[in-house]
């Protein structure tokens, strides 16, 4: 977003105010927001990579015939 350049201040000290403005806005919108949204906001990706993972660890299981403890095997 571009702002007219006030007398007396640089172009890159309007930039940076206008990032703050921005960045206090989302700061703010983020604050109103539930802790259920915020935890499961973050909560998602976590659970795709630890679903990666097990899916990950059960290909290797099958690609070198490894068994679980519980089976006797190692």
């Amino acid at each position: 977003m571009s702002y007219p350049q006030a007398p007396g201040v640089s172009r890159h000290t309007m930039e940076r105010m206008s990032d703050n403005t921005s960045q206090r806005k989302a700061l703010q919108q983020l604050e109103s927001e539930s802790d259920y949204d915020r935890i499961t906001y973050y909560q998602k990706p976590f659970m795709v990579l630890w679903a990666a993972v097990q899916e990950a660890s059960s290909e290797l299981q099958d690609d070198y015939s490894v068994k679980d403890a519980d089976d006797g095997f190692v």
